[in-house]
């Protein structure tokens, strides 16, 4: 038998539960500094991205913390708003391994200041950039990324469905149990979304985007 003592208090020993004659435990959640979820959509992406074709860059995060970033959610949808011809856009999205260049140009910065997106009013404003695509692809971005999506959002188009799903958005990535190793940014790492596959030449559209994140010191 073995007595387990507190190193703090040599008079607290470990005790056993009665009913189930079992040692218990607390557990609490990670010690952040802030947790956060925003919701962003892109302009109007027209047939132009047709000619761009693939590979273009459409959304962008970047994390600026001197900590780690855990990315919880990040899901998407398709708001159609006039029908492409029938058939397939791919989405998908990439992590940077090291530093990341956000691209400014054609883009439109999500509003995380003032606590706008924390799930408390006392978490402080986020160190994350946040930027979608206005009415064309994002252009300046950089960065080392990984060649294969860690997510991917196949978008099956015809032209009766206006939003893509239909009732609910789309996880191109969730981590919400503990069980799971999150994905987890170093400062000035980041993610993008593109579409792996070229626009119709017809149609037009706007892409929802839900991300959730936890800011720490260390994880």
């Amino acid at each position: 038998m073995a007595i387990i003592q507190s190193g703090a208090n040599p008079n607290a020993l470990m005790t056993v539960d009665p009913t189930a004659l079992a040692a218990r435990f607390t557990s609490y959640p990670a010690e952040l500094l802030g947790s956060y979820s925003i919701g962003s959509r892109t302009g109007v992406l027209p047939a132009s991205l047709a000619a761009a074709g693939a590979n273009t860059c459409l959304w962008s995060f970047k994390y600026n913390g001197s900590g780690v970033c855990i990315i919880r959610r990040l899901a998407v949808y398709l708001q159609i708003n006039v029908g492409y011809a029938q058939g397939g856009i791919r989405f998908a999205a990439y992590q940077s391994r090291g530093a990341y260049t956000q691209g400014t140009t054609n883009a439109t910065r999500t509003n995380t200041y003032q606590q706008n997106g924390a799930r408390r009013t006392s978490m402080p404003t986020s160190t994350v950039d946040i930027y979608a695509a206005t009415t064309t692809q994002i252009t300046g971005d950089s960065g080392t990324f990984d060649t294969q999506p860690f997510g991917i959002f196949p978008c099956e188009l015809v032209t009766q469905i206006t939003v893509v799903p239909r009732n609910a958005l789309y996880n191109l990535y969730e981590s919400q149990s503990t069980n799971w190793y999150p994905m987890t940014l170093a400062p000035t790492e980041g993610i993008k979304i593109q579409n792996d596959t070229a626009f119709s030449a017809t149609g037009n559209s706007n892409l929802g985007v839900m991300v959730e994140w936890d800011e720490l010191t260390s994880y």
